[in-house]
C-alpha cells in the first residue's frame, strides 16, 4: 500500500513538473508581444525576451501567466473602449511659465483635462465647469487664487484671473500625444521646422529679411515667424502676414 501511494505521489510530482507544450509557449509569447504589433522591432524584442524566460515553464506556471495576461488584456480593452468614448474639445500648446500641451475632453458629461509636459510625462484630472448659453465653457478650480480657463466657441483657450485675461494658448490643428518638445514644431526658442512645409505651407520670405534674420509667412496656418539665420532659432511668431516682424 505504501509503495502504491509513493508511486501516485511521484506521478503527481512528475506531471506537475512537466514542461509546457512548446506550441502553447509560442502562443503565449505572441499574445504577450502583441501589445507592440505596430512595431516589428519591438514585437520581436518582446517575443524573444518572453520565450527565453518561459521556454522551460511547467504547464501550471504557464497557466498562471496566461491568466494574468487575460486580466491585462481585459483591462486594456476597457481602457481602449473608454478612450473611444471620449469627445475631445481641442488641444492647445501652452508656453506660459513652462511648455506643455493641454487637452480638454468629455467622457459622457464629465470634463477632463490632460496635460502633456515637455519631458513626456502627463497628468489627467476631472474638472468642474460651467457652460453658458453662448457656448463658452468656464473651467473652474485651476488654483486656490481664483484663476480659471475660458474655452470660447471658436476653441480659444484663455487664461483668466480675478484681474482679467492674462494669456491665450495656441490651438493645435492636429490631435496627438506628442510632447511639445517634439522637433519640427513651430515655437519660439525652437529651430525652424524645415520639414513641416507640407503642413504649414511653403514659406514666403517677407520684407525685413536681411543677413541676420529671416522673416517668413506660412500660408496654410496664416502665421509669420522671424528666425536668426546663424542658429535657425525662431525668435517671434505672430498670426497673419506681417512684413518687418
Amino acid at each position: 500500500m505504501k509503495i502504491i501511494f509513493s508511486i501516485i505521489l511521484f506521478t503527481v510530482f512528475l506531471y506537475s513538473g512537466e514542461t509546457a507544450n512548446k506550441d502553447l509557449i509560442i502562443k503565449y509569447c505572441k499574445d504577450k508581444a502583441s501589445v507592440f504589433k505596430n512595431s516589428e522591432r519591438l514585437y520581436n524584442h518582446e517575443y524573444n525576451i518572453c520565450y527565453k524566460k518561459v521556454k522551460n515553464y511547467t504547464s501550471e506556471q504557464l497557466k498562471k501567466n496566461n491568466q494574468q495576461l487575460e486580466i491585462f488584456n481585459i483591462q486594456k480593452k476597457k481602457r481602449e473602449n473608454l478612450k473611444k468614448s471620449e469627445k475631445i474639445i481641442a488641444v492647445w500648446f501652452v508656453n506660459w511659465g513652462s511648455k506643455y500641451k493641454q487637452t480638454f475632453f468629455y467622457r459622457g458629461k464629465t470634463l477632463f483635462s490632460k496635460t502633456l509636459y515637455s519631458d513626456g510625462s502627463s497628468s489627467t484630472k476631472k474638472m468642474k465647469y460651467q457652460k453658458s448659453k453662448n457656448g463658452i465653457i468656464k473651467v473652474l478650480d485651476i488654483d486656490p487664487y481664483g484663476a480659471y480657463y475660458l474655452i470660447t466657441p471658436d476653441k480659444k483657450l484663455e487664461f483668466w484671473s480675478l484681474r482679467g485675461k492674462f494669456y491665450t494658448a495656441e490651438k493645435l490643428e492636429k490631435i496627438n500625444d506628442i510632447a511639445p518638445t517634439e522637433k519640427n514644431y513651430l515655437a519660439i526658442g525652437k529651430k525652424v521646422p524645415f520639414n513641416k512645409w507640407d503642413e504649414y505651407g511653403w514659406p514666403e520670405t517677407l520684407k525685413g529679411t536681411n543677413n541676420e534674420f529671416w522673416i517668413a509667412y506660412l500660408p496654410k496656418i496664416n502665421t509669420t515667424f522671424k528666425s536668426k539665420k546663424t542658429t535657425k532659432i525662431v525668435l517671434f511668431i505672430k498670426k497673419g502676414r506681417i512684413p518687418n516682424l
